[in-house]
This record gives structure tokens, C-alpha cells and sequence, in this order.
């Protein structure tokens, strides 16, 4: 697979995930000593809403995404283990196995990274979320602030079907400020837009992020029109 440097006043990190995902991170690749979010073994349950464009497939269900302070495998001196639990789906998730996926499982165990520059996590990629491999992955370039925009390059690798070997433009940006209630607890969160161009088209990506608890919402419209929330609503 070729990789195409981009010149920029940072340095450049490649990141090579397990399922043939290689990222342009313009940032460095230490992790901070004074992690907020990473260095606690937490459990965040996250609702999350499916659809189509004809409103012809809806899924409602719930994910669960732990931190561990683990050190991840593929990259111990980067990034730590995250693991993405699926592990009752749900109805409407079982009446839709037919959508592509590279695989239905109840756990994913994958890598994020959080240091001086950057909390940067993988989405969750299997059951009917899959398609997140062709949008933005959740970004947010530190410190926060207002209008900043950053960007990175991400190439697909194989596995995926009809996106494999995509090269994928994304480019993000501070937006705003939203308050969001989790738990009994008020959060000041950044709005992150972000949109990632590829030959399918334009897929976006808006989160909510906050610097204690990481990301509240993922809001994705994909190129061929489907919608995933992804809504935080408790801590553990």
C-alpha cells in the first residue's frame, strides 16, 4: 500500500490498525503523562439509532465502550486498548443481519489514543456499523478552540468490500458549544464538524466532545444517504 506524505508543520505518525486501516495523524505519538479520559477503567452505554434514507430499515439499540489502560498490541507505546461491546442486540439488529457488515461479534477490542495533542478513538466497526470505516474517525485536535480546523488522510485497506483501498480526505473543524446532560450531570461539550471526500462521495461526521469524558454524541450521514447516532447517556 503507498502512503502519500503530506508536508506539514507537525510531525507525522502512521498508524497501522488490524483491519488494514492506514492514518495520517498530524500529531504527536507520546502519550501524556496527565491523561483525563483514558486513565480511568470506565464503561460508557451509548444509544444508537439506525436509518435509511426511505426510513425502510430502522435499528435501535445500545453499545457499551470500556476503557482499560491497557496498552493496545499493534502500537503499546500509542495507543491503549478500547473494547466496543455489542453484546445483546437487539430485535431490529437481528431482523437486519442482511445489511454489510465485516461482521457480527459482541466485542471489539481496538485502540485509542489520548495525549497533549489529540483524543482520537475507532468507531465502532462491526454489526450494522461498518460502514463508519468511510467517514471521519472521532477527532478532536488539542487544545479546544473555537473555529480550529485540523485534517488527516485514511486510507482503507482490504476486507471491506465495496470500500476497500478507498483514500479518504477528512477535514474537521470547532463549530460550537453544546450543553449536554448525562446522568444528573451537566457537560460543556465542542461541537467537532467534520466530512471525509472519497470516490463514493462526501460522508460527515459531527460529534460532541468534552475534555473529561471524551465523546457525548456521533452524529454520521453517510454518501449513500443512511444516518447513525450514536448518543451517550450514562458513565460507569
Amino acid at each position: 500500500m503507498t502512503i502519500k506524505k503530506v508536508r506539514v508543520g507537525c510531525v507525522l505518525s502512521f498508524l497501522k490498525c488490524v483491519s488494514g486501516l492506514v492514518i495520517c495523524l498530524f500529531t504527536s505519538q507520546n502519550l501524556s503523562a496527565q491523561e483525563r479520559i483514558l486513565d480511568k477503567e470506565r464503561t460508557f452505554s451509548y444509544l444508537t439509532l439506525y436509518s435509511d434514507s426511505a426510513n425502510m430499515i430502522f435499528i435501535r439499540d445500545t453499545i457499551w465502550f470500556t476503557t482499560t489502560k491497557i496498552p493496545w498490541k499493534p502500537e503499546p507505546g500509542v495507543q491503549q486498548t478500547v473494547i466496543w461491546n455489542y453484546p445483546r442486540p437487539s430485535p431490529d439488529a437481528m431482523a437486519n443481519k442482511h445489511i454489510y457488515s465485516i461482521g457480527w461479534v459482541n466485542l471489539d477490542s481496538t485502540g485509542a489514543i489520548e495525549n497533549e495533542r489529540k483524543f482520537w478513538i475507532h468507531p465502532p466497526r462491526h454489526n450494522q456499523f461498518s460502514i463508519t470505516e468511510v467517514a471521519p474517525f472521532p477527532y478532536a485536535a488539542l487544545p479546544c478552540e473555537m473555529n480550529k480546523k485540523f485534517s488527516n488522510i485514511t486510507y482503507t485497506g482490504k476486507g471491506w468490500g465495496d470500500w476497500e483501498n478507498l483514500k479518504l480526505n477528512n477535514r474537521y473543524e470547532y463549530t460550537g458549544h453544546v450543553t449536554r446532560e448525562i446522568g444528573s450531570t451537566q457537560y460543556d461539550c465542542w461541537m467537532i464538524r467534520s466530512e471525509s471526500d472519497s470516490v463514493l462521495g462526501i460522508s460527515s461526521l459531527t460529534t460532541l466532545f468534552n475534555e473529561k469524558i471524551g465523546f457525548a454524541e456521533f452524529d454520521y450521514t453517510f454518501y449513500n444517504n443512511i444516518r447513525i447516532r450514536i448518543i451517550l447517556f450514562k458513565i460507569e
